[in-house]
């Protein structure tokens, strides 16, 4: 594995002998085994280690073995110590994604103060199989397909080559010691559910699935940048700069196949994601004047042209829903409605539904931003809240309020979008049919 260890890093031009690397070790097989390779292979690099605190004596177990073996090999170890649970509680977070969040901006802070111009992890050919299977169950576009990116500005992974069947033979003959990290085998984290649930189904039909994978990346890279090029293409010719926006013509559609994929493309840059990418392509077709909105940009559909312009600050965003309606789209999420009978409705206990007492609404309902003055009943409460206050309670960051949009019956906030449904539109014990909003932040990958 040596060898082939060192000829993936020179043929792909990961790292050269003038490199200082900083190489993430958290312990296990995975970066133990690449902490030994690189440490073989005359390569310049030191070690730094995350204890991010979350399974007591475990974790400071993982910390002391990365520790003693990086000083027995006279590597400088850098160790830090998180509190992860607080730093979640604060953000908002998941588990998985503060975990990213501290790790990546410690490195960051690390390679400044330290001088590495490369960081090394070890994602293998088996995490690429699994990255690409959790993509594609969650939807995703040709970049997903082509999973983790061998480099990544100064993020390199070097055991790309290599499956975890082989990394753990090469531990035992070379007697490398690693930890197991006991919630590698919790099934409720989905990357674990692929790992021993789906991954040994698909080995009874390609026992090679890792490698297979690792060849279709190669193909899938060529395909986006085919792709990339064509969208580039395109808008050379058809997205032009108007006053205060863009304006696309959509000639080129006619005769292009694949014409929807290319328009995510080009639309992608201004935050719309698939799902509003395909409704904005269909309507084409239909009347003129729909109106989308992503993060950042309103996006208007006139005839054969989309005019594209950022939102403002004090932009409002309205848009009315009619009882009909049965999706709709706004500021890169995707709303589904739905209604059912209360004797066939359980509760759901998740703020990106909204489950209401339809018989209480009032249609068209409205969507817009909120705005300084607004107030609404929290769930459970009688009493009015200002909503600035409810932002403030559910810390909000003041970048991130301008995103924050309700939902509307006859002057009533009914929901505050992903937070809270107003107490006097709640479920009782009166309530016939229930509507039910959900809100889905979908991104392409």
């Amino acid at each position: 594995m040596l060898y082939k260890f060192q000829n993936f890093c020179t043929q792909n031009n990961l790292f050269s002998k003038a490199n200082k690397i900083l190489l993430a070790v958290s312990g296990g097989v995975d970066s133990m085994v690449l902490m030994h390779l690189m440490a073989n292979s005359d390569l310049k690099f030191g070690v730094a280690h995350c204890n991010f605190q979350l399974r007591g004596t475990a974790s400071d177990g993982d910390e002391e073995l990365v520790v003693r073996t990086a000083n027995a090999l006279k590597l400088q170890c850098h160790i830090e110590r998180f509190d992860t649970y607080q730093y979640i509680k604060d953000e908002k977070t998941s588990l998985q994604q503060a975990a990213r969040d501290l790790r990546y901006n410690w490195f960051d802070s690390i390679c400044d103060k330290y001088g590495y111009d490369k960081i090394a992890t070890a994602h293998h050919a088996s995490d690429q199989t699994e990255t690409i299977l959790y993509n594609i169950t969650k939807g995703c576009g040709i970049s997903g397909l082509r999973g983790i990116p061998m480099i990544n500005g100064k993020i390199t992974r070097p055991l790309l080559f290599a499956t975890r069947q082989e990394i753990v033979a090469y531990a035992k003959e070379n007697n490398i010691g690693w930890r197991e990290d006991s919630s590698n085998s919790d099934e409720k984290y989905n990357r674990n559910l692929i790992r021993h649930s789906v991954v040994p189904r698909l080995k009874q039909i390609n026992p090679g699935i890792d490698k297979t994978m690792l060849r279709n990346t190669t193909r899938y890279r060529a395909m986006e940048e085919l792709i990339g090029s064509e969208i580039e293409k395109i808008k050379m010719r058809y997205l032009s700069s108007i006053s205060g926006g863009h304006i696309l013509l959509t000639d080129w559609m006619v005769d292009q196949k694949g014409s929807i994929v290319i328009l995510e493309g080009i639309l992608k840059e201004f935050g719309f994601n698939y799902d509003q990418v395909s409704s904005i392509y269909h309507s084409l077709t239909g009347l003129s004047g729909k109106v989308f909105y992503s993060d950042g940009f309103k996006l208007n559909v006139d005839r054969s042209n989309i005019y594209v312009y950022p939102i403002s600050e004090n932009e409002d965003i309205l848009i009315e829903i009619e009882e009909q309606d049965c999706t709709f789209e706004v500021a890169a999420s995707v709303y589904k409605m739905t209604r059912m009978p209360v004797e066939k409705f359980n509760m759901i206990k998740n703020p990106k539904f909204a489950c209401l007492d339809f018989d209480k609404l009032v249609f068209p309902l409205k969507i817009r931003n909120w705005q300084q003055g607004d107030w609404f009943m929290p769930l459970g409460m009688n009493s009015k809240k200002k909503l600035s206050d409810f932002m403030i309670d559910e810390k909000i960051p003041v970048n991130l309020k301008n995103r924050v949009v309700l939902l509307e019956s006859q002057g009533d906030i009914v929901w505050i979008a992903g937070y809270r449904i107003d107490n006097r539109y709640k479920i009782t014990p009166q309530t016939k049919l229930v509507l039910i909003i959900e809100k889905s932040d979908v991104q392409s990958i």
